[in-house]
């Protein structure tokens, strides 16, 4: 359940953040872009708060997966930031920052 509620979010912000590539940096953004902005950013820090809360449940039992959900964490947090700073952000990197299927080998 928890995968396909994690795929929902990456395929959202997947296809939100397409149209954002080179408009960000931009001084003047029209409040549909603007807008999908808003929403790109929110669903990245839903993801980034699942890595988080993710990376706190193997705190006791698996550190390696918590270091490396905390590692995603931080990789979409520094998109989030670049978003807000209006720079461009590349779609792969949103991706790869989104990707936790590495998680899925780690014991």
């Amino acid at each position: 359940m928890r995968l396909f509620k994690r795929l929902g979010s990456l395929v959202a912000a997947g296809v939100l953040i397409t149209p954002l590539v080179g408009y960000a940096g931009q001084t003047t953004v029209s409040e549909g872009k603007t807008a999908g902005l808003v929403s790109t950013i929110s669903k990245l820090a839903e993801v980034e708060y699942s890595d988080r809360m993710e990376a706190m449940s193997h705190t006791s039992d698996s550190p390696t997966l918590d270091h490396y959900y905390d590692t995603k964490a931080e990789e979409v947090a520094a998109s989030i930031g670049r978003l807000q700073r209006g720079e461009n952000v590349d779609s792969k990197d949103v991706q790869q920052a989104t990707d936790n299927s590495e998680g899925q080998t780690i014991d």
